[in-house]
């Protein structure tokens, strides 16, 4: 199952949404238990991208926020290795930056 967990907007209206999901999103790799996914829709509604990135183990953001140069960043939790970035115990918070 997918989860919204929050949503942003830009200056152009374009919205992001960041959640959960169990299986693989519009042409990505589910990659373990849960993934996180990042969805950009135009202020039309229609889909633009999906991102899908997660570990082994359950991967939950737990906000993103567009800044004003147009990076989206989500922040949230993971249970392994993420991004090369070693686990260092139970739960670690981890920050995603991405370019406009």
């Amino acid at each position: 199952a997918d989860s919204a967990i929050s949503v942003s907007v830009n200056v152009s209206g374009d919205v992001y949404v960041t959640g959960s999901t169990g299986q693989a999103m519009d042409s990505n790799y589910f990659i373990g238990s849960t993934d996180m996914f990042l969805s950009k829709y135009n202020n039309s509604g229609t889909t633009r991208t999906t991102r899908q990135t997660g570990t082994s183990i359950i991967d939950t953001p737990a906000a993103v926020a567009v800044d004003s140069s147009g990076y989206v960043l989500v922040a949230g939790e993971t249970g392994g290795t993420l991004h090369g970035i070693a686990s260092a115990g139970n739960k670690d918070y981890f920050l995603i930056k991405y370019q406009p």
